[in-house]
């Protein structure tokens, strides 16, 4: 008896160590062991904020930097948000909002340092975004939700969710 109950424990124990270890996928999602982080060049603090492009590598949490004068990788972040489906910027490209559908939410990042500051809950499956030609708005479609939201990219809130659509996929001003 005591040598299954150690048998059990140790059996246990090496499940949680190899999970801990990495060995098994880890879940991306939040509250699980993902932590955001950024790796990046040692030039790119010299690329301006107007001078770079973040290409969100779709159902992961992973978005990559790129040099748009140089056409180069500057590195990548991980948002720890699950299934990432597209990223806008404000208006003076000082935060990145990240939509991860799985989650129901926006992911705003520090565009200085590549650091999540904030999440935005929305609507079911939200996707595409677009930022009003003032920077004003941010328009989320919430396309299993059949509705938009509004965000306020100054208070990063949702200041209004608009419900009659049907399967929304994307939002485009005109200009103001």
């Amino acid at each position: 008896m005591r040598s299954t109950i150690v048998l059990v424990v140790s059996v246990f124990l090496s499940a949680v160590a190899v999970t801990s270890c990495g060995a098994s996928a880890p879940d991306p999602g939040p509250g699980g062991p993902c932590l955001p982080s950024a790796t990046l060049s040692p030039n790119a603090s010299s690329v301006p904020l107007s001078h770079r492009a973040y290409v969100v590598s779709r159902d992961s949490g992973n978005v990559t930097v790129l040099d748009l004068d140089k056409l180069q990788l500057l590195g990548n972040f991980e948002t720890c948000g699950q299934r990432n489906h597209m990223a806008e910027l404000n208006a003076d490209f000082s935060k990145i909002y990240i939509d991860s559908p799985a989650t129901n939410q926006s992911i705003v990042v520090d565009a200085n340092t590549l650091q999540v500051k904030t999440t935005i809950p929305l609507g079911a499956e939200p996707t595409h975004l677009t930022l009003s030609k003032n920077g004003a708005l941010l328009a989320i479609v919430n396309e299993y939700g059949n509705s938009i939201s509004f965000v306020d990219p100054a208070r990063d809130v949702e200041v209004k969710r608009l419900n009659g659509f049907y399967t929304p996929h994307f939002v485009r001003f005109a200009p103001a």
